[in-house]
């Protein structure tokens, strides 16, 4: 238990974040509309989403994308293999251009791929990074 005292709350406020850590600040951007959803199938359908917004005059800080747009659901990539999302950099600096933001979402996993050139997969196995399963010697794979 901490007990702190003080002459004033500000002064407790300057010990408790001196035990804690100051606030973070958070970006500007970070507070405003967000436009996120599974199934976006190309960048073509991201533009279209965005340029919505923009034509209905609804302010979008950030447009989001989950695992659709990744290579194979691999980790760390982009399909740029086909057609649907080979113009995604050029949308992400577009983004960019107009004080927009483009998250991609990263999942908590790698994906397994044995023999292939999923360096995410084939570094962490190197490397021996990988969360073991119950026995401590195998690599643990969910599903």
């Amino acid at each position: 238990m901490i007990f702190m005292t003080g002459m004033d709350p500000n002064e407790i406020t300057v010990k408790y974040h001196e035990i804690i850590g100051k606030p973070v600040h958070i970006p500007m951007w970070a507070l405003g509309w967000h436009q996120s959803r599974q199934g976006y199938k190309s960048t073509t359908e991201l533009r279209s989403v965005v340029q919505g917004y923009k034509d209905n005059q609804i302010p979008l800080e950030a447009q989001w994308s989950d695992a659709d747009y990744m290579q194979d659901y691999r980790m760390f990539t982009y399909d740029n293999q086909n057609i649907t999302y080979q113009g995604l950099p050029d949308f992400v600096n577009d983004l960019h251009s107009t004080h927009q933001r483009y998250v991609p979402v990263l999942d908590t996993a790698i994906a397994q791929r044995f023999g292939s050139d999923y360096q995410a997969y084939t570094d962490g196995v190197a490397k021996d990074v990988f969360i073991k399963d119950q026995g401590g010697v195998d690599n643990f794979v969910g599903e």
